[in-house]
């Protein structure tokens, strides 16, 4: 979990061309469920944005506390639930949406953290160049 910070979760491209996957703010937590279920290595890095502080628990320690107190299965479970939703609107996002659209939605989804973060990180996270992005809040005015 991030207790203060941005963390940036990204992945290389075969050039080592890095394209974000998702952004982590105060608050949020970040897990790679194939690590946690099939205990296989991530493919994706974090990399803090600015200076952070972290909160970490190991896999084992959440497992054993969900099958001994059972509002913490509730907490887990609401965690992924949380999870599966941001997944699933970021998938929705890449397929469907125009990048106008998702730079629209960024704004919305991230109010706090655009004004931290750079351009070329916002448009890495939008599927964009830097360039594009720039025409974008030309054109949109921001």
């Amino acid at each position: 979990m991030v207790s203060t910070g941005i963390v940036k979760l990204t992945y290389l491209d075969i050039d080592g061309v890095e394209w974000i996957k998702s952004f982590i703010g105060p608050g949020d937590f970040f897990a790679c469920p194939n690590v946690l279920v099939s205990g296989q290595p991530t493919d994706y890095f974090a990399a803090a944005v600015d200076e952070c502080v972290l909160e970490q628990v190991d896999y084992a320690t959440i497992k054993e506390l969900c099958e001994q107190f059972p509002p913490w299965q509730k907490a887990i479970r609401q965690l992924l639930e949380q999870h599966i939703v941001r997944k699933e609107q970021r998938e929705r996002e890449l397929l469907t949406m125009t990048p106008e659209d998702r730079y629209l939605s960024f704004l919305k989804t991230y109010p706090n953290m655009a004004e931290q973060l750079q351009l070329r990180d916002i448009a890495r996270y939008l599927g964009v160049t830097p360039e594009a992005l720039s025409r974008i809040r030309k054109r949109l005015r921001v």
